[in-house]
């Protein structure tokens, strides 16, 4: 228990004092925004303190989180965001990050929707924060494998929004981790065995006859690196942006993330004709991707491994290539085609 936890006011250090006027007395009301400002500026003007003030706000969430105060919780959440938001140039902020990260650990082990998708949100704009200090050695492992397993969800009246929440923490991992050439190199096959299928599984969603039909007919939406401007508005068109944005930044030639793509098809059956999903799925790769001769090598490759299987998956991975043979253009070389 925190020594100064139930400490007379006077006998607290400053900077609790000021995270604690940021709370209101009733635990309906929000954040006191007048003593954020303050406490925000406190900050600022004594940097050495900032990692023992994400301490304490971390503190002060653990036990309104036990207790399920979550507006308290909520108001942490708040804090914490705006300091990241307000600190980002400070040479302390990697201890504060630490806290940070270990703040939304916890919310996220709640396996409360509404935890996981405040953290999830909390996540995606850390995500975008660049910061000035290098962090060799923090780790996304846990943060990877949550928002993996929430991609899954299946079982509840929040599940949909439980894969797009799972989705969008994913896919600020990415960010975060192609963003900084200093931190974790996320194009590990540990990480991709993870990351794709998470996005597959969302892809693959079951369509409408109609939707099917259009998809197996009409390639124009998926012809280009993006299938959508702006911000995705289900698991299903996320999954589809998340793919092509992943496969945007994978460094070229990179097996561990068609590896995945390959496997997931073999899998699931997804070679068997007519082959839609793995069609769309390995268009949007070819336009997506640094070097699409890759991928055609790889489909080779892999039809080639399938020589004992059933005629109609060799079938359906050569419809494949001959869907996207095409894009790769002039990339196609004599070793690809004799």
């Amino acid at each position: 228990m925190d020594t100064f936890m139930y400490c007379c006011a006077p006998c607290k250090p400053r900077y609790r004092r000021l995270v604690d006027a940021i709370y209101p007395s009733s635990l309906t009301e929000g954040l006191i925004n007048s003593n954020m400002q303050k406490l925000t500026f406190y900050a600022i003007s004594r940097p050495e303190k900032l990692d023992r003030i994400g301490e304490y706000i971390v503190l002060r969430l653990s036990r309104d989180l036990y207790h399920q105060r979550y507006n308290q919780v909520k108001i942490s959440i708040e804090a914490m965001d705006q300091l990241l938001q307000s600190c980002h140039d400070l040479s302390s902020l990697n201890k504060f990050i630490e806290h940070f990260l270990k703040m939304l650990q916890k919310l996220l082990e709640t396996n409360h929707f509404q935890m996981e998708k405040l953290a999830t949100d909390s996540f995606v704009n850390f995500a975008n924060i660049e910061e000035n200090t290098p962090a060799y050695h923090r780790e996304y492992d846990f943060f990877i494998s949550k928002f993996a397993s929430m991609c899954y969800a299946n079982n509840s009246e929040t599940s949909k929004d439980a894969r797009y929440a799972g989705l969008r923490g994913l896919r600020g991992v990415m960010w975060k981790l192609t963003t900084d050439p200093l931190q974790t190199s996320i194009w590990g096959r540990q990480y991709m065995d993870k990351i794709i299928p998470s996005i597959l599984f969302n892809l693959q969603e079951e369509d409408s006859e109609e939707s099917r039909e259009k998809r197996n007919n009409h390639f124009s939406v998926i012809d280009q690196p993006y299938a959508m401007d702006g911000v995705a508005e289900n698991p299903k068109a996320l999954a589809d942006q998340f793919l092509r944005e992943l496969m945007a930044k994978a460094p070229f030639g990179l097996v561990s993330v068609l590896d995945p793509v390959l496997k997931h098809c073999d899998l699931h059956t997804k070679w068997e004709p007519p082959p839609i999903f793995a069609v769309y799925t390995f268009r949007a790769i070819m336009y997506s991707v640094k070097d699409p001769s890759f991928v055609i090598q790889a489909l080779i490759t892999h039809l080639e491994n399938m020589s004992n299987s059933n005629a109609s998956v060799r079938i359906g991975i050569a419809m494949v290539l001959s869907s996207i043979v095409s894009i790769a253009g002039t990339s196609i070389g004599p070793s690809l085609i004799g």
